[in-house]
């Protein structure tokens, strides 16, 4: 924990994900001071420059995690680099933000969970969905719900992503012109008893199921028991699970359609929960929340919230989070979390 109000942080990566979803909201913020990027890449490196006036750009990583001055990195690399940056920065003393998945598999994310908790570090995963004002008015509102039984008792929920391609243009960025100059060290993207006809609808699935997976587990903690399984050659998932007294489904496919197809439903014996989750590209998008009740008459509202980009939220939680004002939304331990059940839900459906 930070008890000086100002932390100073390293930026591994600048490309897309670093420019539109960290680096503006760390600059921005007055608690932070942004000393160095790591990035190798010249057109990149010119428009950072440029942009955002730091000229501290460096091309080797390790230079960050040997700097005393540096006390937290945002690591946003290539999917395989992300886990041998976490571990070696985590095994350096930084607190660490780093884009999803954490890491593959469970060997891996258990490796990066023991170095957290040996240094006692921040160690958050880029779940930007948990800080969507949207999806915490809904866990209030959820909350309230199975505590008053207003409706009843929770029947059914489904959590559903149908979305391959963001509707939304991302947000303004310098693209590369040119390949990395320095390869980075990686780490394998499946677990070996995955087929190999299977292991790239894996590492999709992993990749951006893993937010739906993410919430779910917001929501209904550690107490969800896998039932069933069905699983394609093109990466459509159906999972069925049972909590309490309820079923859960989560379903997952890659459709083009050029609308986001994101949401969950709860289903009460006297109305029901809907969350329309937005494309993350979409900086005014906030998940629309709409409770209907059937008690005295069928009615239906809107739940209020307040415009804000999750990416923004992410960056204001893991600052408080080192500043020991919150906990991180998004833990490293939930990261672990979502991985199993990911591994357990692909062994179920390869019938391993």
């Amino acid at each position: 924990m930070n008890k000086n109000n100002n932390i100073t942080i390293g930026m591994i990566g600048g490309g897309m994900m670093a420019q539109i979803g960290h680096l503006p909201f760390y600059i921005k913020d007055k608690r932070c001071n942004v000393k160095s990027i790591v990035e190798t890449r010249p057109s990149l490196i010119r428009h950072l420059k440029n942009k955002y006036e730091i000229n501290n750009i460096i091309s080797d990583y390790n230079d960050v995690l040997m700097d005393p001055e540096i006390d937290s990195v945002v690591i946003s690399v290539p999917r395989e680099a992300t886990g041998p940056i976490t571990f070696e920065s985590l095994k350096s003393g930084k607190n660490v933000m780093s884009e999803k998945p954490m890491a593959h598999t469970v060997l891996q994310a258990n490796k990066l969970i023991k170095q957290a908790e040996l240094k006692k570090l921040i160690y958050g995963i880029g779940f930007m969905k948990r800080y969507d004002l949207g999806i915490i008015k809904a866990k209030e509102s959820f909350l309230k719900l199975k505590k008053s039984k207003r409706l009843g008792n929770l029947l059914f929920a489904r959590f559903y992503n149908y979305s391959k391609k963001p509707e939304f243009t991302p947000p303004p960025h310098q693209r590369p012109s040119e390949s990395r100059k320095k390869r980075l060290n990686i780490w394998p993207s499946w677990p070996e008893w995955v087929p190999n006809n299977y292991r790239k609808s894996y590492a999709w699935f992993l990749n951006v199921a893993s937010h739906d997976i993410n919430l779910m587990h917001y929501f209904f903690q550690d107490k969800l028991h896998l039932d069933k399984v069905s699983l394609s050659l093109n990466g459509s998932i159906s999972a069925s699970f049972k909590h309490e007294n309820s079923l859960i489904s989560f379903e997952f496919s890659n459709s083009n359609s050029g609308v986001w197809m994101e949401g969950i439903e709860f289903i009460y014996e006297k109305g029901r929960l809907v969350i329309d989750i937005p494309c993350p590209m979409n900086i005014r998008g906030v998940s629309e929340v709409i409770l209907h009740e059937n008690i005295k008459s069928t009615k239906f509202r809107i739940i209020e919230t307040q415009q804000k980009w999750m990416f923004d939220n992410q960056a204001k939680g893991f600052v408080n989070a080192i500043l020991g004002k919150e906990k991180v939304l998004t833990s490293g331990d939930d990261g672990l979390r979502d991985i199993k059940c990911i591994e357990n839900i692909w062994k179920r459906g390869l019938s391993i």
